[in-house]
């Protein structure tokens, strides 16, 4: 079973991330699941957190005023 840590380094954006800092970014890690329709994030919300997309897919959402949210991206 892979770690944090394996899942983290396998990605191209911390391929060149000295040991220390990626052991340091892995134990403030966690796996987690997100349903379907979920928000993960809000605009007034503290972005004390990162998420890392290893499958499905998240939308970028942007709220205009009286019409609803406009889905700027889709991540896969």
């Amino acid at each position: 079973m892979k770690t944090i840590r394996d899942l983290i380094a396998e990605q191209p954006l911390f391929a060149d991330l000295p040991a220390d800092d990626l052991d340091f970014i892995a134990g403030c890690g966690h796996n987690v699941h997100v349903p379907a329709g979920q928000a993960i994030l809000r605009h007034d919300a503290a972005a004390d957190h990162f998420y890392l997309l290893r499958s499905g897919r998240a939308q970028l959402e942007i709220e205009q005023p009286g019409r609803g949210s406009l889905v700027a991206e889709t991540l896969r």
